[in-house]
């Protein structure tokens, strides 16, 4: 078995002790869980495609829901992840999803921020592999999070959060701006700091919403593709 997914595992099965839910800041909001929901590795990731996301659009419109699209990072090793109603499994078969409890590393020893939305809006065009060309060491982690919840039309309200963890001080805040330029020069978007780093690990814990910044952060089912980076 790959040492990548062995470390995934015993990742989620230590993380299940300590997997709980606190409240929300009143920056943050929730839509109503009527659905219950799951976190969920997509193992067949060829399938999630610009199709997927219309689909999860209707979808989750109908349910009154949301969804997060993640992706962690450790070295050179990736797996890709979906929070959404527990009944995405029989909605998106061909994805393959394999129910998780958590793959969060806990809040020690990670920096975590959100991504704010452009002051002028403009389409965003960076290619979906964007996030490949970021170099980790064999310990270092990354973690990407896409909260999306469906407005009229075909447009989503988003929280982009992203997060880091080394154990190191001085290389955990270095790879935080490595990553963070290579965003902005991807895509345009800038860091968003304005509360504790265990209030926005709770948020990215959470999958919670961030009002100001969702009600003005519209993205497309293109849009959304490209920057959840799932490939």
């Amino acid at each position: 078995m790959d040492v990548f997914w062995i470390w995934l595992f015993f990742t989620v099965i230590a993380a299940s002790f300590f997997l709980a839910y606190r409240s929300m800041s009143s920056m943050q909001e929730k839509p109503l869980l009527n659905p219950s929901y799951g976190l969920f590795l997509i193992r067949n990731k060829s399938a999630f495609n610009l199709e997927t996301i219309i689909k999860l659009h209707g979808w989750a419109s109908g349910l009154k829901a949301y969804f997060s699209l993640e992706k962690l990072f450790k070295g050179s090793q990736s797996a890709s992840v979906i929070f959404a109603p527990l009944s995405v499994v029989d909605f998106l078969p061909e994805l393959q999803l394999l129910q998780l409890e958590t793959y969060l590393p806990g809040v020690e020893n990670t920096y975590v921020w959100s991504i704010a939305p452009n002051k002028t809006p403009k389409k965003i065009t960076v290619d979906e592999t964007f996030l490949q060309e970021i170099s980790l060491t064999d310990e270092q982690q990354f973690f990407w999070q896409v909260v999306c919840f469906p407005q009229k039309g075909s447009s989503f309200n988003v929280t982009v959060r992203a997060m880091v963890k080394d154990n190191e001080q001085v290389k955990r805040i270095g790879l935080a701006k490595t990553i963070d330029r290579h965003i902005l020069d991807c895509t345009g978007l800038i860091k968003q700091r304005d509360e504790t780093n265990t209030e926005l690990y709770n948020a990215f814990e959470n999958r919670s919403l961030i009002k100001k910044e969702a009600l003005n952060f519209l993205l497309t089912a293109r849009e959304i593709l490209n920057i959840a980076s799932l490939v």
